[in-house]
């Protein structure tokens, strides 16, 4: 059993497996691996390690096999937008009429900021 998905640890975004195929101390029991790295539950809330995105089959995987990774940060989802479409930094804050620094700053938040207009922006470059 595979199940791979997108996640964050630390600041950089992952790719991760939902998997039974490694770690022979895992007794056959699901083990989430990032980079070859297997983490326990524990491991992983202690390492800060966070889904990206919403899928819901992802999260009932993860729960079943005992981890409960956090919530995708409005920060991180904010920058997991703008990397899958292939948009710098620099061409969003251009888009925003921001500078770099300021895109950077919005990515490092935890939630919304509270400037509607420069929400409506952001939602419209995704399409949300």
């Amino acid at each position: 059993m595979e199940l791979k998905f997108k996640a964050w640890y630390g600041a950089r975004l992952v790719e991760a497996a939902l998997t039974t195929e490694v770690a022979e101390s895992s007794y056959g029991q699901p083990v989430l691996v990032i980079g070859g790295e297997a983490f326990s539950p524990m491991e992983a809330a202690l390492s800060g390690i966070s889904l990206a995105g919403g899928d819901e089959k992802v999260r009932k995987a993860l729960a079943k096999a005992g981890y409960q990774l956090r919530e995708e940060p409005w920060g991180l989802r904010l920058k997991r937008l703008r990397l899958e479409r292939g948009i710098t930094q620099v061409d969003m804050a251009e888009k925003l009429g921001i500078t770099q620094s300021r895109v950077s700053a919005l990515e490092s938040r935890d939630t919304p900021p509270r400037d509607s207009v420069l929400l409506r922006r952001i939602e419209k470059i995704f399409g949300k």
